[in-house]
């Protein structure tokens, strides 16, 4: 089933909209097992502020990296609170980095509010990210897609 759905995220990006949102987390744990992280998809309402913990080596350590989904039909934006409050959990958590993803964008105040230190420690993905993630999952299921960067590089290509 999430196969199928990947297949038709990557063939009418809009259909994104009509995914239920815990659809679209189980969707991304397994595009980013399939992809090569260790994937850790939390339980629905006690997820500890991220819904999915990617583990992989980076530079032969182990890296730690928390990824929060907000699946929210515009005109509804994450704001600065939902970003500091992801930012707080993945200095607590002690990852190496995170990635919020929303299928809606971001608020301005969210986009221009954030320090380089923040910047730096959580990027930002929106809807296009959702489907490039699809996008190299399915060539890689049709063998069709080898990696040529590093898992990190893979999660946070085109990434603010």
């Amino acid at each position: 089933m999430l196969q199928v759905l990947a297949q038709e995220i990557v063939r009418c990006p809009d259909y994104l909209v009509h995914v239920e949102w815990r659809d679209l987390e189980r969707l991304m744990g397994e595009v980013l097992s399939v992809l090569g992280f260790d994937v850790l998809v939390t339980r629905p309402g006690r997820d500890g502020g991220f819904d999915l913990e990617l583990r992989c080596k980076e530079h032969d350590q182990p890296a730690i990296y928390l990824v929060e989904i907000k699946h929210w039909r515009a005109p509804s934006r994450p704001s600065p609170d939902i970003l500091e409050r992801f930012f707080e959990v993945v200095i607590a958590k002690r990852a190496s980095r995170g990635l919020l993803l929303s299928s809606s964008g971001y608020s301005a105040p969210a986009l221009t509010g954030r320090s380089e230190i923040a910047r730096e420690l959580v990027r930002l993905g929106d809807s296009d990210k959702i489907v490039a993630l699809c996008q190299s999952y399915v060539r890689h299921v049709n063998g069709a897609w080898t990696p040529t960067h590093t898992l990190p590089n893979i999660l946070f290509a085109d990434t603010y």
